[in-house]
């Protein structure tokens, strides 16, 4: 978890002088700025400022994709109304002209709604009512370690490389 610091403080030499902190370098002085308006540090960022190496940081929205085997679906169902569907239904029930495309490339490309957009150029609509647009979100799909789930990870290999 992430706490966003409130305000900003920045510590240089002579600030740093009148707070006692003598012969701190320009990265522990940024450190321990930090540390004073609350900021968590992992153990990697503070090895990383250290070494003087740049962090990268961005707000990203990321969009998970449960790509678990058909027979490991979990469906939610109330009084005989499916809330949702699995990924794979969404991808066997998508646009025609969209059938060449494996299950990891049309969900890296594109993403489903069920309201129609205005602002977005529609690609069509899926047999589900879906209509389809273009996405700008990174996708995150499930990834088993062959050793401990041998099924799943054969699975996703096939999701990737096979169209059905």
């Amino acid at each position: 978890m992430e706490c966003e610091p409130h305000g900003t403080l920045n510590l240089n030499k002579k600030n740093g002088k009148q707070l006692g902190l003598r012969d701190v370098s320009k990265v522990q002085l940024q450190l321990i700025s930090s540390f004073i308006i609350n900021k968590p540090i992992s153990p990697q960022e503070t090895s990383l400022t250290c070494l003087q190496i740049p962090v990268i940081q961005k707000n990203v929205v990321v969009k998970y994709i449960d790509s678990n085997p058909p027979h490991m679906h979990i469906k939610m169902i109330i009084i005989s109304r499916i809330l949702g569907f699995h990924p794979i239904d969404v991808y066997m029930n998508r646009p025609f002209h969209f059938e060449n495309m494996t299950f990891i490339e049309y969900f890296t490309k594109y993403e489903s709604n069920k309201l129609k957009r205005l602002s977005s150029k529609c690609h069509g609509e899926d047999n589900l009512g879906n209509y389809i647009y273009t996405t700008n979100k990174f996708s995150r799909f499930i990834d088993f370690h062959p050793t401990h789930n041998i099924e799943r990870f054969v699975s996703n290999i096939l999701l990737q490389n096979v169209c059905f």
